[in-house]
């Protein structure tokens, strides 16, 4: 096979240019005898002046010649794209995986079959393909190329889909008190301070988190608005520590399991401008604590954005949310929340900010769970890689004030303060995907001592790149 068609064959098909200049077609008739190399130089001339379908005979008769000829497969494939003809097209695709050798024609071969996949309205095979061509990609140019691509056919998928799996050692799998002591308001002995037992303490171990999420679009119009129905999924299990099962013998760690299942119906458009977009959301749902139901809940939720010079924008946010109790460790109860934030890319690197402040409300038919809540975020994503580490950054302050707490007559003030490192490892990308780590704390302290708690942890997880 001589390689005929090299790097501008493979930017021709990811379209940076053509594979000849319209101004070249000298068009030979078919039945002349030809050599190999005379073929190709007419089918590029062909494929050059506008006319696949010519090309595409000449390309055909060159298979049959040798059916090893990458160029001749490639040509193949790209002119029965053009002209629709998707037998021929998916034949030569397939030929082209095959064949390929060289990064060079993996390159190709990829980019050629998610061309004809997404020609065909199957996004999902030509998202595959394209991060194959990312995989295979012989530089940082056409690597790029492929992510563009891959961004242009995501957009236009009807369907979405979101999988993620995570593995972290934690320190309070429970949510258990650090203390070893609590404050009870007893039936005729009063306020009394009692040993903490068993899973009320802090019980350490291992979490592993896994979540699927599911959209498909139902519309789409030429002015941004969409409408989407999704499917979240997720749960996270524990193993406890063989500490934590000295300090909870009775425990396992399937009893701290907690699952969601959410059924959402989206609407996204822009008020007046693409500088202020919405969203809207009706979601139901139902948790599981321990393997038992435990809620079942809607929620309705709307959002508009602010786009402002200087790559700056204002978030403001709203929702209710009320939930029905499935378990008696919980009550029925109605909330709302009002949410303020502000994005700004922050010098020429492009650093990501993100500041966030909410405001909730919980009432219950259980005092003892109602509250008032003020939280703080920060979020900090550098704009480049720190010894080939993408970094984030996020801190987080926030206060729950309840009505009831423990003691007969006496609210009930916790304050909880956060941090959280995300590394993702770029160097370790692999078919666009990387993997991430993260160090997270938080800390809470209360007005009772069985309420304070604490948790460290690492999470190891994998997230798409682009």
């Amino acid at each position: 096979m001589r390689p005929l068609i090299h790097r501008k064959t493979i930017l021709a098909v990811a379209g940076l240019c053509a594979l000849m200049g319209a101004g070249a077609a000298v068009l030979a008739d078919e039945n002349v005898a030809l050599g190999a190399d005379a073929l190709r130089v007419r089918a590029l001339q062909a494929y050059g002046a506008g006319r696949p379908d010519v090309a595409l005979s000449w390309a055909q008769a060159l298979v049959k010649r040798d059916s090893t000829d990458f160029d001749a497969q490639l040509l193949r494939a790209r002119a029965a794209r053009d002209l629709s003809d998707w037998t021929e097209a998916r034949a030569g695709a397939a030929a082209l995986r095959g064949l390929a050798v060289t990064d060079d024609q993996s390159f190709a071969a990829a980019m050629i079959s998610a061309q004809v996949a997404s020609s065909q309205g199957h996004h999902g095979i030509a998202q595959l393909r394209l991060r194959q061509a990312i995989q295979v990609s012989p530089d940082e140019t056409l690597r790029k190329i492929a992510e563009r691509d891959f961004l242009y056919v995501r957009a236009r998928n009807p369907w979405a889909a979101d999988l993620s799996f995570s593995v972290s050692p934690a320190s309070n799998v429970n949510n258990g008190s650090r203390q070893a002591t609590g404050t009870f308001d007893l039936p005729y002995f009063g306020v009394v301070e009692a040993e903490l037992q068993g899973s009320a303490q802090a019980l350490s171990g291992t979490e592993f988190a896994k979540s699927l999420g599911l959209r498909y679009r139902l519309h789409e119009d030429a002015r941004h608005r969409q409408t989407d129905v999704m499917l979240a999924l997720s749960h996270s299990g524990f193993v406890l520590s063989d500490d934590a099962r000295d300090k909870a013998p009775d425990a396992e760690g399937a009893d701290f399991a907690f699952g969601v299942a959410q059924l959402s119906l989206a609407h996204r458009g822009v008020a007046g401008d693409a500088k202020r977009p919405f969203q809207l959301a009706v979601s139901l749902g139902k948790t599981w604590y321990g393997a038992e139901e435990y809620t079942g809940f809607t929620d309705v939720s709307a959002a508009q954005s602010w786009t402002l010079g200087g790559a700056q924008a204002v978030v403001i946010s709203a929702g209710v949310r009320g939930e029905t109790a499935l378990d008696p460790r919980t009550a029925d109860s109605e909330s709302w929340r009002l949410g303020a934030g502000w994005r700004q890319a922050v010098g020429e690197a492009g650093h990501r900010l993100g500041l966030d402040l909410t405001r909730s409300d919980r009432s219950s038919d259980r005092a003892s769970l109602d509250y008032g809540s003020w939280t703080a975020g920060a979020r900090v994503a550098l704009g480049q890689p720190v010894l080939g580490l993408g970094l984030e950054f996020a801190v987080t302050a926030g206060t729950r004030d309840y009505a009831r707490g423990p003691v007969a007559g006496q609210g009930r003030l916790d304050t909880t303060l956060g941090a959280q490192v995300t590394a993702e490892f770029k160097q370790l990308d692999y078919y666009g995907f990387v993997p991430t780590l993260t160090v997270q704390g938080e800390r809470t302290e209360s007005d009772y001592g069985q309420y304070d708690a604490e948790e460290f942890g690492l999470k190891l997880g994998l997230r798409s790149a682009f």
